[in-house]
């Protein structure tokens, strides 16, 4: 009987690519996947999405050689409270072993301290909900598009979705606005600043409590910085765990394939290049990011680090935050 295999991980972190890349050396060469914003949307593969085509799967005993899912298997139609509950850890533990019982093999993707902002904004700027898919595969099983940030295609449009379900209406009061939809820009990235990256230390240390309690020869925790620093032992480590035979799988394809995909990842080294910005901001080194198109989550970010590191920005009314350290320098206060 032919083994299923199941790719797990959060948004942004490569799965679609993945699925692809071990279905193409498994022998169906299909051509690369990849679309202009860099995602491997072209290649649909087997996406268990909403997660109840799972248990769909499942219930109709379908066999999918490699497939896909996101976490959070459990979670009720238009809720968000699982991870409150139990915490998240526990969530990611529960899944994967409901997920064993079904799947020979589990290879688990998932962000860790190098690629927080490389995986926000992959899932801000390539993975989207369309209106055809809603009310094809949602809408018939009572979900509201309310509860589904990713029908937002414009990233400050989504942060607020995101804001709506996970903020409680006090907090937003507390600024004194009736909902996020009143927040400017600055209003908007200092909240950011002080909230937003919580939820990735969440996330990534859950993912690794949960690597530790898993223990077993048929699941497998790979941290997304591994597909940057050597793409090739990616490769090879994930067909070897998917027992792909290897004899015909060449270093100068897998070459081939990095350079493809590497000319379409904008946002590869964009942990390195906010990192560099604090630096040379703290350092009070004449330097310039005018070459760098930074989202409000990389604003935020370089906000909350600067906090972390004694300093304030006097964001007032400040929608639009300097591209050099000249300037910028002359916004900081110290605490």
């Amino acid at each position: 009987m032919e083994h299923q295999n199941l790719i797990y991980y959060p948004g942004g972190c490569y799965g679609t690519f993945t699925e692809w890349l071990v279905n193409y050396f498994d022998g169906v060469r299909t051509s690369l996947p990849f679309n202009e914003n860099g995602n491997s949307h072209k290649f649909k593969g087997n996406f268990f999405i909403p997660k109840e085509k799972l248990f769909e799967h499942i219930r109709l005993n379908n066999k999918f050689k490699f497939s896909r899912i996101h976490p959070n298997l459990f979670e009720g139609i238009n809720q968000n409270k699982r991870c409150h509950t139990y915490g998240m850890a526990q969530v990611i533990i529960d899944d994967i072993e409901f997920l064993i019982k079904h799947f020979n093999k589990i290879l688990i993707l998932y962000p860790d301290s190098g690629s927080v902002l490389w995986k926000e904004n992959n899932g801000f700027t390539k993975s989207f909900l369309s209106d055809e898919v809603f009310n094809e595969d949602y809408s018939c099983l009572g979900y509201q598009k309310k509860y589904l940030p990713s029908m937002h295609f414009d990233i400050i449009d989504r942060l607020k979705a995101y804001i709506q379900i996970e903020v409680d209406t006090e907090n937003i009061r507390a600024w004194n606005k009736g909902n996020v939809d009143d927040f400017g820009n600055w209003e908007l990235r200092e909240l950011l600043s002080l909230y937003w990256f919580s939820r990735s230390e969440v996330e990534i240390s859950s993912f690794q409590y949960a690597q530790k309690s898993i223990v077993t020869n048929d699941v497998i925790f790979i941290p997304l910085s591994s597909i940057k620093s050597d793409f090739k032992n990616y490769i090879k480590t994930v067909l070897s765990f998917f027992e792909i035979d290897m004899q015909n799988v060449s270093d100068h394809e897998i070459e081939y394939i990095r350079q493809e995909w590497l000319k379409k990842q904008f946002y590869i080294n964009r942990d390195n290049e906010c990192q560099t910005i604090v630096n040379k901001i703290l350092n009070q080194e004449d330097y310039s990011w005018e070459h760098i198109s930074l989202s409000i989550i990389d604003e935020a970010w370089i906000q909350k680090t600067l906090r972390d590191r004694g300093f304030e920005i006097k964001c007032y009314n400040l929608n639009i935050l300097p591209k050099n350290t000249r300037d910028f320098c002359n916004l900081l206060e110290k605490l």
